[in-house]
C-alpha cells in the first residue's frame, strides 16, 4: 500500500515540478492556469491517498467475539465464540491470547467445529490467559453463506463461561496474528475487537439460559498420516492426525502400535516402530467420552511366513525332543522284558 502511495507522490511531483514545492519565487511566476492545475493535482493526490488508506483498513482481517447477549446475571452460564473474518484475504494461520476478567469463571474450552485444521498449540489456559495457535490447511477465506451471500466469518474456538459477581467485565485479545496463504507466511493486517459483558444481580428463581447439551456423537472420521521431516524428531518417522468434533470438541488422542496398549498422546506422535512393520490404531476421544477409532495397516508389513516361522520351528524342535524321550523310554521297556 505504501508503495502505491509513493508512486502517486512521485508521479504528481513529476507533473507539478520539484521547484513548485521549494521555490516560492518561481511559483509566483507561474500563470494562473498552471497554478489551478497544480492545485487540482494536489487535491487529487490527497483524495487518492485517503482512499487507499481507507481501503487498507476496510479489508483488514478481523478477530472478534460473538455472544447471544452482552447482559447476563450472576451465576449464569453463557457461551462466547471467537470469530475470524478474513475480509477477502486468503489466510492460513491464526494465533493469540484471550484474557478474562476476574468476574468470570472459565468452565470449558471447545474447539469442535473450529476453522483451524491443525493446532500448533491447542487452546488452553496458560499464565492468566487462553492461548491458541493453529494452521488452516488449504487456506481460509470464510465459509460460504446461505443463498449465495458470499463468504461469512467462522468460529476459531468457543468458551463456556460463568458470571461470578456483578459488574461490567471485559474480554480481550492480545498478541494476535494472522498469516496470509501466500507460501511465505506474510503477516496480514488484523483488526481486533474486544467485548464487554454486563453482569446483573440474580433474581430469585431465575434459571441459566445456556446449558450445553450432552454430546452423543462420535468425532468425525479422520485419516492419520505417517511422514518424516528433517526439522522434526531428528528426521524420524512420526504420525500426524487431526480429528474434528462439532459437539463437545476433541479432548485427547491415544495411539496403539501393533499389540502394545494404547498410549495417550498429542499430535504429532513419534513412532516407536521406525521400521513401520506394525499396524497402528489411533483413537480420538471428545470431551463427553465418545471415541472414534481409526486403524492403519503397516507400511512395511512382515510376510506372513516370517510371522509363523519362529513358532513353527520351536514346535518342531519341541516335538523332536519329546519324540526322542518317548523313543528312549520305549526301548528301555523293550529291553527290560526281552
Amino acid at each position: 500500500m505504501m508503495a502505491k502511495l509513493i508512486w502517486l507522490i512521485l508521479v504528481s511531483w513529476h507533473f507539478i515540478g520539484q521547484g513548485n514545492f521549494v521555490n516560492t519565487k518561481i511559483k509566483m511566476q507561474k500563470t494562473k492556469l498552471q497554478l489551478r492545475i497544480q492545485e487540482f493535482l494536489i487535491v487529487m493526490l490527497l483524495a487518492i491517498s485517503y482512499w487507499l488508506f481507507s481501503i487498507s483498513s476496510v479489508y483488514a482481517a478481523s478477530l472478534y467475539f460473538k455472544v447471544d447477549s452482552q447482559e447476563v446475571v450472576v451465576g449464569e452460564d453463557f457461551i462466547i465464540n471467537l470469530m475470524l473474518d478474513a475480509e477477502g484475504e486468503q489466510l492460513n494461520a491464526v494465533e493469540g491470547k484471550i484474557y478474562l476478567s476476574d468476574n468470570l469463571l472459565l468452565s470449558s474450552i471447545n474447539d469442535g467445529g473450529s476453522l483451524v485444521g491443525l493446532w500448533v498449540e491447542s487452546p488452553k489456559f496458560v499464565d492468566g490467559g487462553i492461548v491458541f495457535s493453529g494452521i488452516i490447511p488449504g487456506g481460509y477465506r470464510g465459509i460460504l453463506g446461505p443463498h449465495w451471500s458470499g463468504y461469512v466469518p467462522s468460529n476459531v474456538l468457543q468458551l463456556s463461561l460463568r458470571a461470578k459477581k456483578t459488574g461490567v467485565v471485559r474480554i480481550r485479545i492480545n498478541n494476535s496474528k494472522v498469516l496470509l496463504h501466500d507460501g511465505i507466511g506474510t503477516e496480514a493486517d488484523l483488526k481486533v475487537s474486544n467485548i464487554k459483558i454486563a453482569i446483573s444481580p440474580r433474581i430469585e428463581g431465575m434459571q441459566s439460559r445456556t446449558e450445553r447439551a450432552r454430546d452423543n456423537i462420535l468425532p468425525e472420521i479422520f485419516t492419520p498420516e505417517i511422514t518424516k521431516d528433517s526439522n522434526i524428531f531428528a528426521g524420524k518417522w512420526f504420525l500426524v492426525f487431526v480429528a474434528k468434533d462439532k459437539g463437545s470438541g476433541v479432548s485427547y488422542y491415544e495411539v496403539k502400535e501393533g499389540r502394545e496398549g494404547f498410549v495417550k498422546t498429542k499430535n504429532p506422535y513419534l513412532l516407536k516402530d521406525q521400521s513401520l512393520t506394525k499396524n497402528i490404531t489411533v483413537k480420538a476421544v471428545d470431551r463427553d467420552g465418545n471415541a472414534r477409532i481409526v486403524k492403519m495397516l503397516a507400511t512395511n508389513p512382515i510376510p506372513w511366513y516370517r510371522n509363523y516361522l519362529a513358532p513353527v520351528m520351536i514346535t518342531v524342535v519341541l516335538i523332536y525332543i519329546l519324540w526322542n524321550k518317548i523313543k528312549r523310554h520305549f526301548f528301555k521297556i523293550i529291553n527290560f522284558y526281552f
